[in-house]
This record gives C-alpha cells, sequence and structure tokens, in this order.
C-alpha cells in the first residue's frame, strides 16, 4: 500500500511540476514507476531552457510531463542571461524530506492537487523549511544547468531577467529530482520556462539643419521573485565631439507594458548631467517608484558643430540588466551633415565681394523657382561669403530619409544695392566630405544696375555749349543798342 502510494504522488507531482514550467501537459498520467537508483543520489541533473514565448510557434505547445529533452532547435529563440535559483525544500514539520524513502514522498503528499502558485505558497509557508541555494545562468543556448544534485523537491525561481527585456518572468514552480517518468525515474530532468519579452532597446532622431533630437525607449524588465522595487535605472551617452548636449532639454516618460501612451516624469523624477561629452539621465527615488513593467523614454536635443557621419549609441542599466545600442549596428542611428558656402562677387574685374545679398536654399528645382519652403535662408557678410551647416538625411532602425550626399538648389532673393537681382537657380551638391573646414563652393557674380548718364563734356557737348554761349552773347549785345537808343531819344 505504501509502495502504491509512493508510486502514484511521484507522478502526479512531477507531471504537476513541469506543466507549471511552460508547456503544456495534460492531465497526470499513471505509470508503474518501480524501484529509484540510490546510487543516482548526488548525480541527478535539472536542465533549465529558456525561450522567449512565441504563440506563433506551435512546437513551444509540444506535453513533456516526462522531464525529457526536446529539440531545441523547434523551439524559437532561446535567452542568455537569465538567472534561476534552486532552492532545496529541506523538510516539513522538523523531518527531512528525502525522496529516496517512500516516507519522503509522503511528506509532501498534500501538494498534490494544488496549483502551482498554492505549491509554492505552501512550502514557503510555515510548516516547510527551506535549504541550500544555488544561482545559474542560461547560456547562449538558454539553458541552465544545475548538475549533481540530491534527491529531493526543489524550488525553482527566476531571480534576474539579465539583459532581456522580460516583461512577464517565469512563475515560480516545484521539481522533484528524480521525476516519474512512464514505468521509471528520470534522473536527467528538463524543464522549459519561458518569457514574455517585450521590445529590445531603441533609439530614434529627427534633425534640422542645426540640432537633433535623439528619442532612447529602454526596456523595463518586470521584477522578478525576490525583488520589491526598483533601485536603479540610468541612461548614458557618449556624445560624438560634433554634438553638444542642449542644456535643458532632456526629459522623461514611462510606456506600461501593452499600453501606448507616454507619462512624463516630473523634473524631480531625475536628474540630467552632462560632462565632457556624457550625458547621464538618472532616475531618483521618485522616479524609481513609478517604474514596471514597459519602456522608459528619455528624449533630449543636441547641437551639431560640423559635417560628416554622425553615430550615436546608448547605455541603459536597469536593476542588474544592461540594454544598449552599440556603434555600427544596424540599431545605430547616424544624421549627415554638409557644408555650403555661397561666395558673392562681382562680375568685372577686379572681383570685389559684395555683402547684403539674401540667397534662399531649396530641395527641390520647384521650390526654388517658386521661392516656397526654403531649407535655410542666407545672406553675406563683408567679405562677400555666407556658410551654411545643411542637414542632408538621417536613419535609424525605424526609417531612412536622405543619405550622405544631396542636391541642393539656390536662388539669389535680394541682390546688393546697386546691383541687379539673379533670379538663376543654380543646383549644388554637398556631401558628408564637405565640413566646416572643407565646404562645397558656389560662387555668383553680380552686374551693376543701370544708372543714367552723366552729361558729356565733349564732342558734340561742346559744340552745343558753344553755341548757346554765341547766342547769349549776341543776346547781350543787342539789349544794349536798344538802350542806347532810348537814352538817345531822350536827350
Amino acid at each position: 500500500m505504501k509502495q502504491s502510494l509512493f508510486k502514484k504522488t511521484a507522478v502526479l507531482f512531477g507531471a504537476a511540476s513541469i506543466a507549471v514550467a511552460g508547456l503544456l501537459v495534460p492531465a497526470a498520467a499513471q505509470a508503474n514507476t518501480g524501484n529509484i537508483d540510490a546510487t543516482k543520489n548526488g548525480k541527478a541533473t535539472l536542465t533549465i531552457h529558456k525561450f522567449k514565448a512565441d504563440d506563433a510557434n506551435q512546437n513551444q505547445r509540444q506535453t513533456n510531463e516526462n522531464g525529457v529533452k526536446l529539440d531545441a532547435s523547434t523551439l524559437g529563440t532561446p535567452l542568455e542571461g537569465v538567472e534561476f535559483t534552486l532552492t532545496r525544500v529541506a523538510q516539513k514539520n522538523s523531518t527531512e524530506i528525502d525522496l529516496s524513502t517512500p516516507a519522503g514522498w509522503n511528506l509532501i503528499k498534500d501538494l498534490k492537487g494544488k496549483s502551482a502558485a498554492e505549491q509554492v505558497a505552501a512550502v514557503k509557508g510555515p510548516e516547510y523549511i527551506l535549504g541550500d541555494k544555488v544561482t545559474n545562468l542560461t547560456a547562449a543556448n538558454g539553458e541552465a544547468v544545475y548538475s549533481n544534485q540530491q534527491f529531493g523537491l526543489y524550488l525553482v525561481e527566476e531571480t534576474k531577467p539579465g539583459n532581456n527585456n522580460v516583461t512577464a518572468p517565469a512563475e515560480p514552480f516545484l521539481v522533484t529530482l528524480p521525476l516519474a517518468n512512464g514505468s521509471g525515474w528520470n534522473y536527467d530532468v528538463h524543464v522549459y520556462p519561458k518569457n514574455t519579452v517585450g521590445e529590445d532597446i531603441s533609439k530614434t532622431v529627427t534633425a534640422t539643419n542645426e540640432e537633433a533630437v535623439w528619442t532612447v525607449n529602454s526596456p523595463v524588465p518586470a521584477l522578478a521573485t525576490g525583488q520589491t522595487g526598483y533601485t536603479r535605472a540610468v541612461v548614458s551617452d557618449d556624445l560624438d565631439s560634433r554634438l553638444t548636449y542642449k542644456q535643458g532639454t532632456a526629459t522623461v516618460g514611462f510606456i506600461r507594458a501593452g499600453e501606448s501612451n507616454v507619462t512624463a516624469f516630473d523634473p524631480a523624477d531625475f536628474n540630467a548631467a552632462f560632462t565632457g561629452q556624457k550625458l547621464t539621465v538618472t532616475l531618483t527615488d521618485s522616479g524609481l517608484r513609478k517604474l514596471a513593467a514597459g519602456t522608459l523614454q528619455v528624449k533630449f536635443t543636441t547641437t551639431v558643430t560640423d559635417g560628416g557621419s554622425i553615430q550615436n549609441t546608448i547605455v541603459s542599466n536597469i536593476n542588474d540588466s544592461t540594454f544598449d545600442v552599440k556603434p555600427g549596428t544596424p540599431k545605430t542611428p547616424e544624421v549627415y551633415y554638409g557644408y555650403l558656402k555661397l561666395n558673392k562677387q562681382t562680375a568685372a574685374a577686379p572681383k570685389l565681394p559684395l555683402q547684403n545679398a539674401e540667397f534662399g536654399i531649396y530641395a527641390s528645382e520647384d521650390e526654388a523657382r517658386a521661392g516656397n519652403n526654403p531649407v535655410a535662408r542666407i545672406k553675406t557678410g563683408a567679405d562677400g561669403s555666407a556658410t551654411q551647416q545643411l542637414l542632408l538625411g538621417n536613419k535609424d532602425a525605424v526609417k531612412t530619409v536622405g543619405g550622405t550626399s544631396k542636391v541642393f538648389y539656390v536662388k539669389e532673393l535680394v541682390a546688393p544695392a546697386g546691383y541687379v537681382l539673379d533670379e538663376t537657380v543654380r543646383q549644388v551638391t554637398v556631401t558628408t566630405a564637405h565640413t566646416k573646414a572643407a565646404p562645397s563652393v558656389l560662387t555668383v557674380d553680380n552686374e551693376k544696375a543701370l544708372v543714367p548718364g552723366l552729361p558729356l563734356t565733349g564732342g558734340q557737348g561742346a559744340t552745343l555749349l558753344a553755341v548757346a554761349g554765341g547766342a547769349l552773347v549776341i543776346a547781350g549785345i543787342a539789349v544794349a543798342v536798344v538802350r542806347r537808343r532810348k537814352q538817345a531819344a531822350a536827350h
């Protein structure tokens, strides 16, 4: 009778444990288990296989009530660096739980029929005493191996997510070593708890001719077993030498898992410090209390000081997890800038610089001809030149706009005083190779405006003056003659 109870309890409890581990398991099967091999005590192995949950993967729905090893190549994406803690359930009511004997199995028979959560709550209750703990991390293949274990009842808990955005960690569960396996016992048990994993870290960019606005979406993994709150949330960015943080522009928000709305954090919830070329945004205690599984969003603006291809990476530390966007990866956002220099001078030699000429720079020829939507408007200085930094394009994990080279169209809008307005639309190419020190150069000549001619002082002009002068002399003589005659008549 006792032996029969020993066999049945082992089968039922072991199957329930595997069910909690994430595989869909049918009702516990009946089996004739036979006697446990005592020579295997201290040599049992538990292997935890960690895969990202995927509802579309039918292989993740297969049963594994016997705890055998499955074909990992069919189970999807393994998760590396997830920490599991294996705790031996040592005693019940001050009696050692020895699963090499029927008495040991009788001690835990009250767990049969309970849900996984109820089983875990029971062994954490006053009747049971937990013993030694051992932690392990999943390797690149998603496996965490606990070898050379004593026979016993074990509590398995996921205690750290590692560098994975685990939004719903595996629930704690119990497993026995050995585990009933059909007509015998399994001393090499494989379990497959799976995680619900959210989006990875991302960084996007929007830009103008002078500024680039960066948006970081960092994962916030759910708290693992034993964690009561978030203790650290830091987002840091080592800016390229051509970028400068614009003071006061950093903002922080939070998106709860499964939602899309961003909840803005108060200024008191974070600190933003810019030292050297490093921007560090750190959540304060009040900000940490607002976190849950989801996404921490950090947004800030940088000014751009020179041309070229400018990448921007990021590192986020949430509790014990680290997420980053590394340079040179497809996720790394990048902006492209170049410089255009306009020279304005006289058309006639010697070539002299002309100031106060205004130009519009356009993205298309049609816009230039119509004078609509200039990307920039510039005016020449005393040296006859004007230089403009221009956004050529940008890319990130979400979108690509433009590229490392762009054609612009230039038209004069206001001519220097005394010169003719030249409305010719000129085409110029600017690339990332065109830096502030070596810009793309466009030179535009100006003709003087037409003005009325001055009086001529030679040739025909001299003749006309002579004729006019002679006429005046003759008129003067005639007046004198008339006066004399009048005087003579009067006498």
